[in-house]
């Protein structure tokens, strides 16, 4: 080999070592800088019971670092902290040396240290990691990150067992780490318990993905799909709880800490001790929600009885002028639509509500102006499918109160027709409620609140009347079936009543 051969090879090493030097600090330095983003968005997110990441040691090489990190959870009331270990190749080529050659900055491989806290965990997974986290940081700072959970099996010694298939997902960041993407899978997971009430639980295949974009923390967009294919819940007695297809999409957009957000959840099929109750949709829309107003109304009612009487009046008096200033973004909420599906109907529910500020926190002192003024917009309606409802409270009752339902139901619908609270139109009953700028309307027609609450008394009253009347005979005893001093304590009454009975009836007289 020539002398400049030599030397060529030798000035590309000393090269590459300097190079990786470089990028090790330069990971080092981002890694501290990440830390301390993360910090502040967990604290921002969470409010003051924040989780806190700290480094606790960084040990930089030429070629690759090590580094130790504690999240730690204090501030929630707990001493407890989990801790990562943290193996790091340099660039420009990390992985170069283990045979496994990628470009970019640094290579992290976080995994959970084999310690005596997690003695018991390590026996469960043969002495391997439950999960692996690798990240391949590039040049321009986006991240390519992979979660490996491993499959785990375990019976322990009093027979109780834990099946898991194991998961993955995938992260992937850019933007200075503040545009993420997630996408992944978990597989089913068993628990079989020999003690417990619950016998077993057992959870399908779940998957999800999202993304979260934040442009300088000024504004803020997500979105989140998650899809769990089913679920069984069974009880020690056999009876059972089964979900199938269970979905949430959900989407949301924050501009100077006000957000909106728009999803659904969804339950294809429930199913309680065999027997199917039907499909579940709950829509939910909002606007105008100050998410940092909220987090420091969280702070501040954490105050407790064990804070001095000055801190209690001080938080107190803020959180009533933060309550009117979250007001006075208008918060609106809309749920809908709520809905109930079986083989013979569907039911519907719809609800909105507006909220405004008051004039100020003396209202707070008057329901009824206060009301007038924060309930700026109020809606219900409500649409049932008779045939519906009682297929399902067939399902759900007992036979014996299946059979009161029936004869109580037209009653009480004739009832609530009568009064004007619903209208029937066939075989679905329906009603419509809002309340705007002061005025109540019901089924179209303006109500005075105090009528509108009276109605729904009287109809209270008619449930009331018609409800389940027992036999009194079988509350009845003979008299062999009283001990011998309570038969004399009657009989010393009733001689009692007797001997005073005029005396009271003339008293009685007398106040009238």
């Amino acid at each position: 080999m020539s002398k400049k051969l030599v030397a060529v090879i030798a000035a590309v090493g000393l090269a590459y070592t300097g190079a990786s030097w470089y990028f090790g600090k330069s990971y080092e330095d981002n890694t501290y800088a990440i830390v301390q983003n993360a910090n502040q968005d967990l604290r921002q997110f969470f409010g003051v019971e924040a989780p806190q990441i700290a480094i606790a040691d960084y040990q930089r090489g030429i070629f690759s670092s090590t580094a130790s990190y504690s999240i730690n959870f204090e501030q929630a009331g707990s001493d407890e902290s989990l801790h990562l270990h943290d193996q790091i190749q340099h660039g420009p080529i990390p992985g170069l040396l283990q045979g496994k050659p990628q470009f970019g900055l640094a290579h992290s491989s976080i995994t959970l240290p084999k310690t005596d806290d997690y003695q018991e965990l390590f026996a469960i997974t043969q002495q391997q990691s439950p999960f692996q986290l690798d990240t391949l940081l590039s040049f321009n700072f986006n991240a390519d990150s992979t979660l490996n959970v491993i499959a785990m099996n375990h019976t322990s010694a009093k027979g109780d067992k834990v099946d898991f298939a194991g998961a993955q997902l995938q992260l992937k960041s850019s933007n200075n780490l503040r545009d993420f993407t997630l996408s992944g899978e978990i597989q089913p997971l068993t628990i079989e318990s020999q003690t417990d009430e619950t016998q077993a639980f057992r959870l399908a295949k779940q998957s999800l993905k999202g993304h979260l974009s934040d442009f300088n923390g000024a504004t803020q967009s997500s979105a989140f799909e998650y899809l769990l294919e089913g679920a069984d819940i069974v009880q020690r007695d056999q009876s059972s709880v089964q979900l199938k297809q269970f979905s949430l999409k959900q989407s949301d957009a924050a501009t100077d800490h006000l957000l909106s957000f728009d999803g659904q959840y969804q339950l294809h099929e429930l199913l309680i001790d065999g027997q199917a109750i039907g499909q579940f949709t709950l829509g939910f829309k909002g606007k105008n929600f100050d998410q940092k107003i909220y987090r420091e109304l969280l702070d501040l009612a954490k105050v407790g009885l064990q804070d001095s009487p000055e801190a209690q009046m001080a938080a107190q008096a803020k959180i009533g002028f933060l309550v009117l200033e979250l007001l006075n973004k208008n918060p609106e909420l809309k749920l809908t639509p709520i809905s109930w599906r079986n083989a013979a109907g569907e039911s519907n529910l719809n609800f909105n509500l507006t909220l405004a500020a008051p004039q100020g926190l003396d209202v707070l002192g008057n329901p009824q102006q206060a009301a007038s003024e924060i309930l700026q917009d109020i809606g219900l309606s409500m649409d049932l499918s008779l045939p519906m409802l009682q297929q399902a409270a067939e399902t759900l009752m007992e036979t014996e109160d299946f059979a009161e339902f029936q004869q109580q139901l037209p009653l009480l619908i004739e009832q609530a027709s009568a009064e004007g609270l619903i209208t029937q139109e066939a075989e679905r009953v329906k009603l419509t409620l809002s309340f705007k700028q002061g005025i109540t309307q019901l089924n179209g027609q303006t109500i005075a609140p105090e009528e509108l609450a009276l109605l729904f008394q009287l109809l209270g009253s008619q449930f009331s009347a018609h409800e389940i009347e027992y036999d009194e005979s079988e509350w009845e005893l003979e008299e062999e079936d009283y001990p011998e001093d309570e038969q004399d304590a009657e009989e010393y009454d009733s001689e009692e009543q007797e001997e005073y009975a005029p005396a009271l009836e003339a008293e009685a007289l007398e106040q009238e």
